[in-house]
């Protein structure tokens, strides 16, 4: 079924038509934009009745057809414009709300991590405090004891310190790790021949801060290899650390 919009342009377009044909068979022309003033004045044939009729014809086409025809489409682009418009700031604020609420989730996201971060970092000093108390109790020498057991851990689950182990029960000789080159390093490599690894170590240290001869436990040993997968293979062995003597460690 065809549009009222559809039927005024048809209107408009067959009686255009036809006047254009009526025009052109009366001057001797083929498209109406030959017609020109004086090619009618000079046809004997063509009375002023009969360009008064067309001049009429034109009026009455353009007044009722082709101007009620462009104000209706006038007021429907109006329309389209004030919804389109309308739309827009419907989206902007489904925009605002968006970011509003992805903000939101990143907040809480950040201050999830930070409570996790706060208590691993929790966990894992208690841990390093009672492994020292109970090495302590069992050593009762430096790099001596009847029976030394190692424990490894990572120190976070974190993919930056998946690289990274704990060792404990290694007595701390302050003077020679500080002063001896590579001391500390040498030492840890000797104890993990036990489990036939021989891994890159990039850094060897201690954890914390110790004042020479107090009473402390020992401070646990942060060690850093080249990849998790060398940490995981140490962790897997960590149980074979057992009865290690004195020769075991430094010289």
């Amino acid at each position: 079924m065809a549009s009222p919009a559809s039927d005024s342009l048809e209107q408009i377009l067959s009686a255009r038509d036809n006047l254009a044909a009526e025009i052109c068979k009366a001057t001797g022309t083929v498209k109406l934009s030959e017609v020109r003033s004086e090619l009618i004045l000079k046809k004997r044939t063509i009375s002023k009745e009969k360009t008064c009729d067309w001049i009429q014809s034109l009026c009455t086409l353009l007044d009722s057809v082709c101007i009620p025809t462009l104000l209706s489409a006038n007021t429907g682009i109006a329309k389209l414009k004030e919804e389109k418009i309308a739309d827009s700031a419907s989206i902007i604020d489904l925009q605002g709300k968006l970011i509003e609420k992805q903000e939101t989730t990143i907040q809480n996201l950040v201050e999830k991590s930070d409570n996790d971060v706060s208590a691993m970092k929790t966990v894992v000093q208690s841990e390093i405090k009672s492994f020292s108390s109970l090495f302590k109790e069992t050593c009762s020498s430096a790099f001596a004891p009847q029976t030394i057991q190692a424990a490894v851990k990572r120190v976070h689950q974190d993919e930056d310190r998946s690289r990274n182990i704990v060792l404990y029960g290694m007595e701390e000789d302050i003077e020679r790790e500080s002063t001896v080159p590579n001391y500390l390093e040498n030492g840890v490599l000797k104890v993990l021949e036990h489990l036939n690894e021989k891994p890159v170590i990039l850094d060897c240290s201690r954890i914390g801060s110790k004042i020479p001869d107090d009473m402390e436990p020992d401070r646990p040993i942060l060690l850093k290899v080249r990849s998790a997968e060398t940490v995981q293979r140490i962790l897997s062995k960590s149980k074979m650390l057992k009865a290690v003597g004195e020769s075991t460690f430094f010289q």
